[in-house]
């Protein structure tokens, strides 16, 4: 992940990085002892090295890229705002360039494991962040946004049927 937005989601993000077989990597992270503005202010030129690539690549046969983030008004679940980037999903030789594009900076030096940045959160403190997103995940807003996936593609997918 890219550190330019995350301050605020540390905690679910070292949460995620407890699971077995998950390892969440911060590139070129801002120093946490001190105020991100002023970090950024005074180490502009190390700090301005972001990485916002987007994929995700499923065992190095099928990729998803594109300008999507995470977040409500990327899917058109925000009350507020919505954002219409577009995603594109591709088979065959191109996935093998993404993956490589992957490896260069998961393996960068100037890569960093999150448990790194920040110990791992007492398990009350995990279960509470657990809860929250069950909560989330039960609204009907949510509901209402896994309903629309339902369209057969991921059987098609798993079938081979794109390969």
């Amino acid at each position: 992940m890219d550190d330019a937005l995350t301050p605020d989601s540390d905690d679910g993000l070292t949460v995620l990085d407890g699971f077995d077989g998950i390892e969440v990597r911060v590139f070129n992270p801002f120093p946490r002892h001190r105020s991100r503005v002023l970090s950024f202010l005074l180490n502009f030129n190390l700090l301005n090295r972001r990485m916002h690539n987007k994929s995700f690549t499923v065992d190095n046969a099928v990729t998803i890229v594109g300008g999507r983030n995470i977040a409500d008004e990327y899917y058109q679940s925000s009350e507020t705002e919505e954002f219409l980037d577009e995603d594109l999903l591709a088979t065959g030789q191109v996935v093998d360039d993404v993956s490589r594009s992957f490896d260069e900076y998961w393996n960068a030096r100037e890569a960093c494991p999150v448990r790194f940045l920040r110990p791992m959160l007492p398990q009350a403190e995990a279960n509470s962040l657990f809860e929250v997103g069950r909560r989330l995940i039960a609204e009907p807003r949510a509901l209402a946004y896994v309903d629309s996936l339902d369209t057969g593609f991921a059987d098609t997918l798993l079938g081979g049927g794109l390969l």
